[in-house]
């Protein structure tokens, strides 16, 4: 078994390059923040909607999509919420509106 001693020695050893593919990686990466006046409940059902959306849109948006994690849809009982998002810029797959 190695060491966590001898990892971390070669991933020193490598921090330059290692570091550069890290923000070269974070750099094509857009994070949208998205502010919102609401009960926790409302939001993990937005953000179900929104996750469900991209999900199911075909090409690369829908493959990039992680399938392993659990979001908590509207349940049939509770009453759908209508969401109007509202972007500076286009976000591949996310439409104008959607139902949460």
């Amino acid at each position: 078994m190695v060491s966590a001693t001898v990892h971390t020695v070669k991933l020193l050893e490598r921090y330059s390059e290692l570091s550069k593919a890290a923000y070269d990686l974070l750099r094509a990466f857009h994070i949208f923040l998205i502010p919102l006046n609401s009960n926790r409940r409302i939001r993990q059902r937005i953000e179900a909607a929104i996750a469900e959306t991209l999900f199911n849109q075909p090409g690369v948006v829908g493959e990039f999509q992680n399938k392993d994690i659990k979001y908590v849809s509207r349940r049939p009982d509770e009453e759908s919420v209508q969401v109007a998002i509202e972007s500076g810029g286009k976000i591949l797959g996310l439409p104008k509106e959607l139902t949460a």
